[in-house]
C-alpha cells in the first residue's frame, strides 16, 4: 500500500522569533543639568545632580548677588563664591 504523501503549509519552513518581553523597569534619564553663567567675560558651565539643586543655585546666585551679598553654592562637588562687588569668581578648589 502507497503511503500517502505529507504535505506541508507555505509557512512550515518560517522559525518563530520570539516575543520580545517589556521590562516594567523605569530608565532613568542621564540628561544632564546644566547652568551657564557669564561674569567678567569669561563663561562658567556647572553640572547639578537633580532639578532642586539647581533651581536653588539659581534663586541664591541671583538674589544675594542683586542685594550686594556673597552667594555660596555647591555643584559637581566642588563650592563656588560669587562675589558681586569684585565682578569676577572666586572658584574653591576642594579637588
Amino acid at each position: 500500500m502507497a503511503q500517502p504523501k505529507k504535505v506541508s503549509p507555505p509557512w512550515a519552513d518560517e522559525v518563530a522569533k520570539p516575543k520580545k518581553t517589556t521590562s516594567n523597569k523605569k530608565k532613568t534619564k542621564s540628561k544632564a543639568l546644566t547652568m551657564s553663567v557669564y561674569m567678567a567675560g569669561n563663561c562658567l558651565e556647572l553640572s547639578f545632580e537633580n532639578q532642586r539643586a539647581l533651581e536653588v543655585a539659581k534663586v541664591t546666585i541671583s538674589e544675594r548677588c542683586s542685594r550686594g551679598s556673597a552667594a555660596h553654592i555647591v555643584a559637581s562637588g566642588k563650592s563656588y563664591s560669587f562675589i558681586p562687588n569684585l565682578g569676577y569668581l572666586v572658584a574653591d578648589s576642594s579637588d
